[in-house]
């Protein structure tokens, strides 16, 4: 059997709910989460739901931006130059300076913290 991505699960649950006018969500939303248990594919829900926000915000032209900062002025900081866009901020006091920032699946780490994980990975491919 083929395994399906998350996103593969999401355009297939996004099209039923589209697709049919007036859908019976709970019929959908059952069948859906049947096909997912069949698949033993539970775990892929948070990236489903992820995927599914990503989809509605692109049906009403904005994007979705996840900006991770270790600080909420540091945030706002670029937020505020962001327009059209569905935001989410989480705060990682564990970024010690930089921003991480994922524009709806890609994302751009210029964190301390990613830079030096960056370094990490480079150094140990080396030797």
């Amino acid at each position: 059997m083929k395994r399906l991505s998350a996103r593969q699960y999401a355009t297939a649950l996004d099209a039923a709910l589209t697709d049919s006018g007036r859908p019976n969500m709970s019929v959908i939303a059952g069948q859906f989460l049947h096909r997912l248990r069949r698949d033993r594919a539970m775990r892929l829900m948070p990236r489903i739901l992820e995927h599914l926000k990503v989809l509605e915000s692109a049906r009403h032209g904005r994007i979705r931006v996840t900006v991770e900062a270790p600080t909420s002025e540091a945030a706002d900081a670029l937020l505020k130059h962001i327009k059209k866009a569905d935001a989410t901020v989480i705060i990682d006091p564990s970024l010690r300076r930089g921003l991480a920032v994922t524009i709806d699946d890609r994302r751009l780490d210029a964190s301390l913290t990613g830079r030096l994980h960056q370094l990490h990975r480079s150094l140990v491919s080396s030797s």
